[in-house]
């Protein structure tokens, strides 16, 4: 059900409009659950139809003849409200159920669909003012420290990893082309209407993403004028210290921004919403002694219109244009000194066109096309690399260069631009289209399908220059290390290095019917995927066929009570990095080096080692995409007509495997050769088990209580997107124990983004006040600790060659350990005024609300001040240098503006 889009009711069957008796039930009311928004209501017209227009995403009761069903609206959705019609008067009522068809109308089984919409979104509090931070509240989403620290933009859900999720803005893709997954894209919640999630047994549309996706929807337009003015007032005073760490902070207030304006411009036919925005998540580190402010600031800008070029509303046009730069500087969890961070301004920007219709009542159909451009750039931070050279130090130690020194005992880096790649820029822009049409045939079936196809490239550029690899840093130490072992210099990188183009194309195609108490979808997706590499010579070329099946039992007949099952395959997008790091050709700056041994006799880098290049065509194999296979049940159970009351039990069963690989191995002469194929040996499998309830309590359903709970367990032998330590250098044997096979050992275990426990609770309260409005919400969340193993740098030398692969093995098992378990509790507290200069009216088609509403407030995240660790250097043992090892502290928010 599209956002702006007019949306359809009728009655199946029609109804007879009079009798001897009376008249039949004409009017449908629908009522948000916001208290402070209008119910709105139509009368059948002679065809037998109710037409309800721009219907919002959100919460609301549908009323029909004296009878009540819950509605949950969201984007894209589509929604079959029973409705059991009583008798008037011994009028001859034909239809027994009310269906609320949305292009196309059915009870259909469907994927777990977890959101929070309107008021209830607008109400929570949330780690920060950022859309990303809200995927927090959804159930299975996990982060860990580095995603934490990044803005919560790389959350993992359903047991997957963070790069096998698909993130969609109003329906558009916006993952990031580089890792073939990700939530990526910044925004100010200000302007954010929903945020959902849909995972196990999704229907053939979706795809792309093995774990689920994740939807954000924007506001929109709407009958009524709306918007706010606020300004978000922020302090590093206000910010608690993080335990152990003294970090230097002033009062200096800072103002923050946030405008939303929508409405009709022309009632009925034309729709506009825009919003401007300043986002911080206001965080600092303290690094080598220098404060570090690696916070996000994002300013955003977008603009939406919708236009319905005729008034039955058959169609609908929606534009969409998005412009949100990010500004942050990064610290890499590996970073020790204050050499390594890095000043990356990022360029996000999105622009669609939606086209929705439905010509007949039969058939209807959505088509879009998107373009989207993301661009990074990668330099140095003047101010913390003034530290000067020293001119009579060896160009081999670290006071003699600015290069990047890796301590490969600790794990940490020093001295250099210790980011992926070290300076330079990426590129990852993205063309899609798609086409979805429905059709549906006499009786309770229709047929749905679609293609879909994209166009998504990377580039990058770098400039690593020299790395040098040894164990125990010191500056004061020939070579820099206590045991220095090599350097790497980089080529620099040629014009027209390093980009990747995929095409990604998909057919799919569902049949969907009803029989009394059962409902069925049978459907299949077919997905095709060609990447080049920089040569523009095809390296991954493949077409997997995903079978999808499901269905839905409603003993009752009457909604009360659903059970649905599926089984299915979703197909992994292979991803561009791939192509980059191991099939590109020409000299990218990090993918070309020279390897030199140290030399003790000349105290310098100059023993020729080996060459390093990316893997030859003739040591590829056909790389093929990997899936995700799963099983899937829920129940869904709303205790009576009007209850304020609903459950959901959901499971989950499901494994991947035949993963990506990308080592350095032996061959049969013992030299090193890079080995990139798929590994059948690699797996992963979960188990998911997800508890959600939501009630509305108090006189009109002013409190919303709203929870969620989940048991998962998750093993396998890798949880990397490509684990280049996986079984590296089998033939080898550590010259320490000389024993084989030693990266083998321990793989296998509980995933690092496993949590055995995780929960949300939520509530969301409205009370008036005389004229005004007290708001209060309130979010507790708690995750079990993430499980972690110890972990060392090893040199697997081969017998005969005495060649050598540098790797990293466990030393116990994976899941040996683990991190506290993480709790956070936030807190808003608010007060809405009066209405100035209008008054407040509701009711009918033409109801409007009018006049500006006063607001102060204050959300306090965190407000327990919880601290815990969140990231482990496995080398060590010890918690990640800096505070972006630990959980955010407590940070206090204050606003005031008005709202209309």
């Amino acid at each position: 059900m599209g956002a702006d889009g007019r949306q359809l009711a009728r009655v199946a069957g029609g109804l007879s409009s009079e009798s001897a008796g009376g008249a039949a039930p004409r009017r449908i009311e629908l009522t948000p659950f916001d208290a402070a928004a209008p119910s709105r209501w139509v009368e059948l017209d002679d065809s037998g139809r109710f037409l309800f227009a721009a219907v919002a995403p959100g919460e609301y009761e549908l009323a029909f003849a004296g009878v009540a069903r819950r509605i949950e609206v969201m984007p894209g959705g589509t929604y079959e409200i029973a409705l059991p019609l009583r008798r008037v008067a011994a009028a001859p009522v034909v239809a027994e159920e009310l269906v609320v068809l949305a292009g196309e109308g059915r009870r259909e089984p469907q994927s777990v669909v977890y959101g929070r919409s309107g008021t209830l979104l607008e109400l929570l509090p949330a780690a920060s003012r950022s859309a990303p931070s809200l995927s927090e509240t959804l159930p299975t989403a996990v982060h860990d420290a580095a995603s934490r620290f990044g803005g919560e933009r790389a959350p993992a859900l359903g047991g997957g990893l963070q790069h096998e999720l698909v993130s969609l803005l109003d329906g558009v893709d916006t993952s990031f082309a580089r890792s073939g997954g990700r939530l990526r894209l910044f925004l100010p919640s200000a302007a954010v209407q929903r945020v959902g999630s849909r995972f196990g047994g999704l229907g053939a549309e979706y795809g792309r993403g093995a774990a689920g996706v994740i939807e954000l929807s924007l506001r929109s337009g709407g009958e009524w004028p709306h918007g706010s003015a606020l300004g978000v007032f922020q302090s590093p005073s206000w910010r608690a210290a993080p335990r152990g760490f003294e970090l230097p902070r002033d009062d200096r207030v800072e103002l923050r921004p946030e405008a939303t304006l929508g409405g009709p411009l022309r009632p009925e036919r034309a729709w506009f919403f825009v919003a401007a925005a300043e986002t911080s998540t206001a965080r600092h580190d303290q690094l080598d002694g220098a404060l570090l402010d690696v916070g996000f600031q994002v300013r955003t800008a977008l603009a939406k219109a919708s236009l319905a070029p005729d008034r039955r509303g058959a169609h609908r046009l929606t534009l969409l244009a998005l412009d949100a730069p990010v500004e942050r500087t990064v610290v890499r969890p590996g970073s020790a000194d204050r050499f390594t961070p890095c000043r990356c301004d990022e360029q996000q920007r999105l622009f669609s066109l939606h086209w929705g219709a439905q010509p007949t009542p039969r058939f209807g159909f959505e088509a879009q096309i998107a373009w989207r451009r993301e661009e990074t750039a990668r330099s140095a931070t003047p101010a913390l690399l003034e530290r000067p050279l020293d001119p009579a130090a060896s160009p081999d130690d670290p006071d003699g260069n600015r290069s990047l020194y890796f301590d490969r005992g600790s794990g940490l880096r020093f001295n250099g631009l210790a980011v992926t790649g070290g300076s330079g820029d990426q590129r990852a822009p993205r063309d899609q289209a798609g086409w979805i049409g429905t059709w549906s045939t006499p009786g309770a079936a229709s047929w749905q399908g679609g293609v879909d196809l994209q166009r998504a490239s990377f580039a990058s550029t770098s400039s690593l220059g020299d790395e040098y690899q040894g164990v125990g840093f010191s500056r004061s130490l020939p070579g820099g290390f206590a045991q220095p072992q090599f350097v790497r210099r980089y080529e620099p990188s040629v014009t027209g290095c390093c980009d990747s183009l995929a095409e990604l194309s998909a057919l799919h195609l569902e049949r969907r019917w009803s029989a009394g108490r059962w409902a069925v979808r049978l459907g299949a997706r077919l997905d095709r995927q060609r990447i080049e590499n920089d040569l523009g010579g095809t390296v991954v070329e493949t077409d997997d066929l995903a079978p999808r099946f499901g269905f839905t039992f409603d003993p009752g007949r009457d909604g009360g009570l659903l059970l649905r099952a599926s089984l299915g395959r979703v197909v992994q997008t292979v991803p561009l990095e791939l192509a980059l790091r191991e099939l590109s050709r020409l000299p990218g700056g990090a993918n070309v080096f020279d390897e030199l041994g140290w030399n003790r006799a000349t105290g310098r880098y100059d023993r020729f080692r080996r060459r390093g290049v990316p893997a030859p065509a003739a040591s590829i194999g056909d790389l093929d995409a990997y899936a995700r296979d799963e099983a899937a049940a829920s129940l869904d159970w709303l205790p009576a007509a009007g209850s304020r009351w609903r459950l959901q039990s959901h499971v989950v069963a499901w494994r991947s495997g035949d993963f990506y690989w990308s080592t350095d191995q032996f061959d049969a002469e013992g030299a090193v050769v890079r080995d990139v194929r798929n590994w059948e040996g690699g797996w992963r499998r979960g188990l998911l088990l997800v508890q959600q309830f939501d009630a509305r309590l108090g006189r009109q359903g002013r409190l919303r209580l709203d929870g969620d709970l989940t048991w998962s367990r998750i093993r396998g032998n890798t949880f990397e997107l490509d684990d280049d330590a996986l079984y590296e250098g089998l033939g080898g044997v550590d010259p320490e124990t000389g024993e084989g096979g030693v990266t083998v050992r321990f793989r296998t275990g509980h995933s690092p983004l496993e949590r055995r426990w995780s929960g949300n609770l939520r509530a969301a309260w409205q009370q008036p006040v005389g004229r005004s409005w007290l708001r209060l919400g309130a979010q507790l969340g708690w995750r079990s600790g993430a499980p972690w193993g110890r972990t060392a740098s090893v040199d697997l030398v081969h017998p005969v060659s005495d060649e050598v692969i540098r790797s990293s093995r466990f030393v116990e098992p994976r899941d040996a350990r683990r991190l506290q378990d993480e709790r956070w509790l936030h807190l808003s507290l608010a007060w809405s005024g009066p209405v100035l200069g209008g008054r407040q009216s509701s009711g009918g088609r033409r109801g409007r609300i009018s006049g500006l509403r006063p607001e102060i407030g204050i959300e306090v995240a965190n407000l327990t001040d919880e601290q815990v660790v969140l990231g482990i250097n496995g080398n060590t043992g010890e918690p990640l240098p800096g505070v972006r090892a630990l959980q955010a502290p407590r940070e206090v928010r204050v606003w005031a503006g008005v709202r209309f």
